[in-house]
C-alpha cells in the first residue's frame, strides 16, 4: 500500500518546487521534458521492486460480458447526461433507460452461466456475516436493580 501512496504524497511537494526552479531559470518548455525521465525512472523502480503477480495461465477475455455490461453502462451514463440537459422526450429516455437495464440484467445473467465472467460473478460475494449481525442485533437495555423499599 505505501508503494502508492507515498509517491502521491509527495508529488504535490515536490512538483511545484520543481516547476518554480525550471520556470525560474530555464525556458517554461523543459517543464515537458522533466516527465520523461521520472517516468523512465518509475518503470525502472516497479520492474526491479515491485513483486510480478501475473498469473500462469490467465483466462480469456468474456466479449459478450463486456459488451453487454460495457454498453449498458454506456447507455445508462448517455441517459443520465441526456436528462439533465431535457434534450429527449420523457418516453425516449424512458425507452433508453429500458434498454440500459435490460443490457446489464443481460450480462448479470450472463455472467452467472459463462466460466470466466468479465466481473465477478453476480451474488456470488454475498456478505452473509453482516446481514446475519444486522438482523440479529438488537439494542442491549442496562438492568437497573432495583433499591430494597425501605
Amino acid at each position: 500500500m505505501s508503494f502508492v501512496s507515498i509517491p502521491a504524497l509527495v508529488g504535490p511537494m515536490l512538483g511545484p518546487v520543481a516547476g518554480g526552479l525550471i520556470v525560474r531559470y530555464l525556458h517554461w518548455r523543459v517543464i515537458f521534458f522533466v516527465n520523461l525521465p521520472i517516468g523512465i525512472l518509475g518503470l525502472v523502480m516497479v520492474y526491479l521492486h515491485l513483486p510480478d503477480y501475473r498469473e500462469e495461465k490467465t483466462p480469456p477475455l468474456d466479449l459478450v460480458g463486456l459488451i453487454l455490461f460495457g454498453s449498458g453502462v454506456a447507455l445508462l451514463s448517455y441517459v443520465l447526461e441526456v436528462f439533465g440537459e431535457h434534450t429527449l422526450s420523457s418516453g425516449e429516455i424512458l425507452g433508453l433507460l429500458v434498454v440500459s437495464f435490460a443490457l446489464t440484467l443481460g450480462y448479470a445473467l450472463h455472467g452467472r452461466e459463462t466460466g470466466f465472467p468479465l466481473l465477478l460473478r453476480p451474488a456470488a460475494h454475498k456478505f452473509r456475516s453482516l446481514g446475519l449481525r444486522a438482523s440479529r442485533w438488537r439494542p442491549r437495555r442496562k438492568r437497573v436493580k432495583k433499591k430494597p423499599a425501605d
